[in-house]
């Protein structure tokens, strides 16, 4: 859980000093629509500083990005 922790306390300093607004909600963080794929990445990023391994993510569904890539 100590791990968890500093990987959300890494994502949300990223956030904090670009003023853009997150919210975190259990093991999940909202961002506007924008920074989606950023904060896809700086959590990659803060995984890996944290346990010093590459962490992918990998998610079940579609986001609201990929329903419009279509059209």
């Amino acid at each position: 859980m100590y791990i968890d922790s500093c990987i959300a306390e890494n994502v949300i300093e990223h956030f904090t000093e670009l003023k853009v607004p997150i919210l975190c909600m259990h093991d999940s963080f909202i961002v506007p629509y924008d920074y989606g794929m950023e904060l896809r990445a700086i959590m990659v990023k803060a995984g890996a500083k944290q346990t010093r391994r590459y962490m992918f993510t990998e998610k079940d569904g579609v986001g609201r990005d990929e329903w419009f890539s279509e059209y």
